[in-house]
């Protein structure tokens, strides 16, 4: 699941229905080779590096550092992989095929 507010509220502060200009879309970026579990929660504005790996059931609140693996209610960092060199020329992912 793809959360794109991180502060979803139905009404405005002086108490209205909120309209469209009351929040914020924010967007997620998916790298190249990366692979995220089932059930997992990932919050807007999240970077998920390139070949990095989400554990089922997770729930993202911050950045997952290319090559990385993580898992848990926040999501922790598990495993490390520094290979900088492997991930140098990954592109971003592109619904594209690109």
């Amino acid at each position: 699941m793809f959360a794109n507010d991180r502060w979803p509220r139905a009404t405005a502060d002086d108490g209205r229905l909120a309209a469209e200009g009351d929040w914020q879309c924010l967007s997620t970026l998916v790298q190249k080779g990366a692979s995220i579990g089932s059930g997992c929660t990932i919050l807007g504005g999240i970077v998920i590096g390139s070949k990095a790996m989400i554990g089922a059931g997770s729930v993202v609140t911050r950045d997952v550092p290319a090559g990385s693996t993580v898992a848990g209610n926040p999501a922790r960092l598990i495993k490390s992989r520094s290979s900088s060199a492997e991930n140098a020329n990954d592109a971003p992912y592109n619904s594209e095929g690109a």
